[in-house]
């Protein structure tokens, strides 16, 4: 696909902006979203940035993005919809020219850089089954994208699993991979104990994959593996690998750090065989109230185990806090918390 002249795409979204702001002005936050909908789906890039932000601006004020998209979505309940749909294949769209940008070397502009992690922000709150293709085309970019591809899970883990099967991708001559990444959002995905009780078939799929890359020749690769496998650690084939890895596994780390072993596979899969799941901490929600908080595993639960379990409490705090839900309906996500200032 080829692309405007950087000079026509700034008159564009100038043209553009000023279209929106006089629509805006006209008839206020009522404004028909359609304008804003079309241009999200425009072929020009700048263009689909100016549209998104200025169809979540009357939302914004001091919200975060994904309290705008809530709140927008409950503005114009006949149109949630569609905004979802055009959020979803702008998100594919910013992927598509990311990946055509990055193949011929050309480095990303500061707003397409803030744009396109807004939009993943965006689309991931929708927690949307739909919006797995792109949200796994953010992989990489931290742990906000790799938290909602494990909430849409188990429909995200197929896509998952055929990025470890990738060759690797080219910029500027140096080559580089997802595989980590896809690792590590594996694991991740097994976090959601709740989902994950109800798809044995995907929980499977998972530690198949898991195991599989036990044999990268890749360091990393095995170390991501073998602490992926932690829900897995009581399974007899599982447990004989990992205790393999950590006696003998030969990857060294390549940035070396004061009092801790260079040998990171070894690292990974002692910690997995020495942790217990009693001794994390998970996220704990009662089904009435929709009220969670954070509790040990081997405290008793006063709910439903809903994320968990993680090593630090602080982690499953960060959970809790960003898997709230203003409008309390959503039946896998906090309405409140416990105590009521833990996320202030």
């Amino acid at each position: 696909m080829c692309y405007p002249h950087p000079s026509i795409i700034r008159r564009s979204v100038l043209y553009f902006a000023l279209f929106l702001s006089v629509t805006l002005r006209c008839t206020g936050q009522s404004a028909d979203l359609e304008p804003f909908l079309g241009a999200l789906l425009s072929v020009d890039p700048g263009i689909r940035g100016t549209a998104f932000y200025s169809l979540l601006a009357p939302y914004r004020k001091d919200r975060e993005i994904d309290s705008a998209v809530a709140f927008l979505l409950r503005s114009h309940p006949a149109d949630a919809d569609q905004v979802k749909v055009t959020l979803i294949k702008a998100l594919e769209l910013a992927n598509a020219y990311k990946e055509e940008m990055e193949s011929k070397g050309v480095q990303l502009d500061e707003a397409f850089s803030d744009y396109w992690p807004d939009l993943i922000w965006a689309v991931g709150s929708l927690r949307n089954p739909g919006a797995a293709k792109g949200l796994i085309g953010g992989l990489g970019t931290g742990g906000m994208a790799a938290n909602y591809i494990a909430d849409i899970f188990p429909y995200a883990v197929d896509a998952l699993i055929q990025k470890l099967e990738e060759p690797d991708h080219q910029f500027r001559g140096l080559a580089f991979n997802y595989r980590s990444a896809a690792l590590s959002v594996l694991g991740l995905c097994m976090t959601r104990v709740q989902v994950a009780d109800s798809h044995p078939d995907a929980v499977a799929k998972i530690r198949e994959a898991l195991l599989h890359q036990l044999a990268s020749p890749d360091p990393s690769v095995r170390s991501w593996a073998a602490s992926g496998l932690a829900p897995f650690r009581a399974d007899p084939i599982v447990k004989e690998k990992l205790e393999t890895l950590a006696l003998s596994d030969p990857g060294i780390s390549p940035i070396a750090r004061s009092g801790v072993s260079p040998f990171v596979v070894r690292n990974a899969a002692a910690t997995v065989l020495e942790t217990s799941a009693a001794t994390g901490f998970y996220v704990i929600r009662t089904s009435s109230a929709g009220e969670c908080r954070v509790q040990r595993g081997d405290a008793l639960p006063i709910g439903e185990r809903l994320i968990g379990p993680f090593e630090a409490s602080g982690n499953a705090q960060h959970q809790m806090c960003t898997h709230l839900d203003e409008s309390a309906t959503d039946g896998m996500l906090c309405w409140r918390t416990a105590p009521a200032n833990a996320c202030r």
